[in-house]
């Protein structure tokens, strides 16, 4: 009971603030928290930003112009962390408030992580191996229609990532097999003409 009202209260907490380390996650250096952000606020016991002033201060044209070139040079140098590897602008990510390596959830028990955000459409996939015929292990949808559908999120655990990586994995398999099955017909086709 008592772990439970703690992830209850670390999650009501990182709704309302972010902190260094979080800054971080979302690929700020002290250098852009120094020149871009107002002095942190004592948020319990730390110091943090308040989450809604972060994202209007990612929302500028500087701050974005600067995570464009942050993005650049961490690619280049083969160092942009492997989670945020999506060949995607981060910007829109970033600015969203959504984060990867976090799972999102409905009432319904339906987990959904984030691929990607631009232009305000959520790119997400889901961990459910067994899905039922006609469901989808990914989608899109807009920002506002996806903050509606959560009800709740958490950091994604071990376990939780490989799921996620399973379902991609027997996705890609499936869409490799229907290829092969294609072309399978089509020989069998032209064979027969």
């Amino acid at each position: 009971m008592r772990e439970k009202e703690s992830k209850a209260a670390s999650a009501a907490w990182h709704r309302e603030w972010i902190s260094k380390k979080g800054l971080r996650e979302r690929l700020w250096t002290d250098r852009a928290i120094a020149d871009f952000l107002k002095p942190p606020q004592e948020a319990g016991p730390i110091k943090a930003w308040k989450r809604k002033y972060i994202l209007r201060v990612e929302q500028t044209p500087a701050f974005r112009a600067w995570m464009v070139q942050r993005q650049d040079w961490l690619i280049l140098r083969g160092k942009l962390p492997q989670a945020l590897q999506t060949g995607e602008d981060m910007t829109g990510l970033i600015g969203s408030g959504l984060t990867l390596r976090t799972v999102y959830e409905n009432k319904q028990g339906e987990k959904r992580l984030i691929v990607s955000v631009t232009d305000n459409v959520v790119l997400w996939k889901t961990a459910d191996p067994d899905l039922p015929t006609g469901g989808k292990s990914q989608g899109s949808a807009t920002l506002a229609s996806f903050r509606r559908w959560t009800a709740s999120e958490h950091p994604a655990s071990d376990a939780e990532r490989e799921a996620f990586d399973r379902v991609s994995r027997r996705r890609k398999s499936e869409r490799q097999n229907t290829r092969e099955l294609r072309a399978m017909k089509n020989r069998i086709h032209q064979e027969n003409s």
